[in-house]
């Protein structure tokens, strides 16, 4: 987890729940309606087992995430960008631009620190 660039076969779905810390963190308050957006959104797209699996991970990430200096945080996510690029086509990029995207607006508010934190992952 240190470096947020897993190597298992999952490692799709730990980058998903590192850039959905990310989403959820970036305005500073992590909201219920985030966190439960990300859980429905995982039980209905991977099954129950997942979402078990990998909401404590999430949780773990916000921990990490509010302990780390900005400049440290965006390095470590723009390494997980890149790797995504390279695992996803532009097609699947899109949709999980959509899916951040939602995660900001989870709370019917978007934040310019959320738009900040979109645009960093969609460079």
């Amino acid at each position: 987890m240190s470096e947020f660039l897993p190597q298992q076969p999952n490692s799709f779905l730990l980058s998903l729940m590192t850039l959905s810390a990310y989403m959820i963190s970036a305005d500073g308050i992590v909201m219920e309606s985030e966190l439960d957006f990300t859980s429905v959104f995982l039980a209905r797209t991977f099954g129950e087992d997942e979402q078990n699996a990998y909401m404590p991970l999430l949780h773990d990430l916000l921990r990490v995430f509010r302990n780390e200096t900005p400049v440290t945080l965006d390095q470590k996510i723009m390494r997980v960008c890149e790797r995504l690029n390279d695992m996803m086509s532009p097609q699947e990029r899109y949709l999980l631009m959509t899916y951040l995207r939602e995660i900001s607006r989870a709370d019917n508010f978007q934040s310019g620190e959320e738009v900040a934190a979109l645009a960093k992952i969609g460079n």
